[in-house]
Order: C-alpha cells, then structure tokens, then sequence
C-alpha cells in the first residue's frame, strides 16, 4: 500500500487536482509520484508555452515586437499534442488567439516596474510548507504592488472556476506580505485568450479564507492518506466529465474512468457525424 511520502509538498495546483479528482491526485502523486511517462496534454503544453515568452520579456530577453514571431517559431516543436476537436477549429482558434494577443501586446504600463517574474517560493501554512510559482509581480511608482497570474483559458471557464482560482492569487499575496512587508493592491488575472483581464481589489479577510481552504484540503487528503486503501476515500460511482478525463487530464491511461469517458467520446463523436451527414443529406 502506497502513502505520500514524509517531503511531500503541497500546492494550490495540487490541492486543486485533488478538488477537481482525487483519483487523478492518487495516481499523479502517491502511486506514481515523479512519473515521467505522465501524457502531456494540449492546454498544459499550449500555456506552458504562452507562461515562457510572457516570462521571456518581463525578463528583457525578447522585446515586445518579436514575441508573435517567437510563437509561431516555437509553436509546432513545443505545443505537440492534437487539441480538441471540438468545438470546431479549436486548436487554430486557440493558436491564432494567441497571435493576435501577443501582435498587440502593450508591455510594461509606464510607471510601472517588475519586481519578480515566475518567482518560485515557499510558505508555512498552519505548519505546511506550500510551494508556489508567481508569474509576475509589478509595483508602480506610488509604491502599489500588484501581482499578475497569466490564464490561458477562456473567461467563460474562469468565471466557472473563480471563486477556486482567486485563492490562487491570495496564496501569491501571503507570499509577497512575507517578502516585500506589504499587502498587494490588486490581483489580476491576464487572460491570454481573450485580451482581457480580472481583476480584484485585495480583500485582506479573503487571506484567512484561502489558509482555512488550504489546511481543510490538505486534511482531506491526509485522512485519505491514513486510510487502510487510499483509494476509498472516491466516492463509489463518481464519475468525472468526459471533457476533464480525455482532454485535461495527464494521467488519464491509467485510470479506467479515461478508458471508459474515452468510448463514451468516440460514440458521442460518431453519433453526432452521422445526424450530421442526415442532416446534410435533406
């Protein structure tokens, strides 16, 4: 029987997975912890991708007029794996949304200077120790600080997934309490896709949310963890979207729920071709 190993170290991604699957959590972290035959999946190569060209000039190494080019260059070596194919032309929606966002890419707002560009760190939380990546962290010249998570998916999903991801950004400002001594101003989600962005005033109360958040979900996970089979703690009969284990998920070839929602895609895909073609054919 596998258990979390004793240096095992938390994060909202991880804690996020768990929320999302726990038996994606399972096999990702206590079955096969540091599984280097984990699938890569388009959305994780795609904003993987967008993340090191957006780090590459925060950083001064690629001025904002080459970044398009830097995509396109990049593109078909890094992003390998066949997107979605649906909705319809996905991938080249995604691909020419990418594009236009970084053509049209403004840079640094004047007054404004970096402090911290995909800064990775770590921070005791109720006695845990949580790992984190803050893509950029800005000041302006009143001495404001505000920290910046680029999102590479769409702002429908988002607004779906808020309320879970803000404490994201609030996981980033305890951070930047214990390094710079202040609280940020704003957090802001670049949304990559859209050319757009979400912003929120800092909420100092949101603070001791995202920590009771985090310490009640690393104790979920641990009373899974004590558990005789670590695996009884899913809810028998749980069934993931279809979208989450086919297209999202990294570990999905081992877990038999891939196997099954992967049928189940493939006889909802043909049945939709065939009342396409009768459609057509009228």
């Amino acid at each position: 029987m596998k258990h979390l190993t004793d240096n095992f170290r938390y994060s909202f991604s991880k804690l996020a997975a768990f929320k999302q699957c726990p038996m994606s959590f399972y096999l990702q972290y206590v079955e096969n912890p540091g599984n280097d035959e984990e699938l890569p999946g388009y959305f994780s190569q795609y904003g993987t991708l967008m993340h090191s060209i957006l780090e590459s000039y925060y950083k001064d190494e690629t001025p904002a007029f080459l970044l398009a080019d830097e995509w396109r260059d990049r593109y078909d070596n890094e992003v390998t794996v066949t997107p979605p194919p649906f909705p319809a032309n996905f991938g080249e929606k995604n691909y020419n949304a990418a594009v236009e966002y970084l053509e049209n890419f403004t840079g640094l707002p004047d007054g404004y200077e970096v402090l911290s560009v995909e800064n990775k760190f770590v921070i005791d939380i109720g006695g845990y120790k949580v790992s984190g990546i803050a893509d950029l962290v800005l000041r302006s010249s009143s001495g404001d600080i505000e920290v910046i998570d680029h999102k590479t998916k769409s702002n429908n999903s988002m607004k779906k997934e808020y309320q879970l991801y803000r404490k994201q950004l609030y996981l980033y400002a305890i951070w930047i309490h214990g390094e710079y001594g202040v609280w940020p101003t704003k957090l802001r989600f670049n949304m990559v896709k859209d050319g757009t962005y979400i912003d929120e005033e800092f909420d100092e109360s949101m603070v001791e949310e995202t920590k009771k958040w985090f310490l009640d979900t690393i104790h979920e996970i641990e009373t899974c963890d004590a558990l005789e089979d670590w695996t009884t703690c899913i809810a028998d009969g749980e069934r993931k979207e279809p979208y989450f284990c086919r297209w999202i998920c990294g570990v999905n070839p081992a877990c038999e729920r891939y196997q099954e929602v992967r049928q189940i895609a493939y006889g909802d895909y043909l049945e939709k071709k065939a009342m396409e073609a009768d459609y057509g054919g009228i």
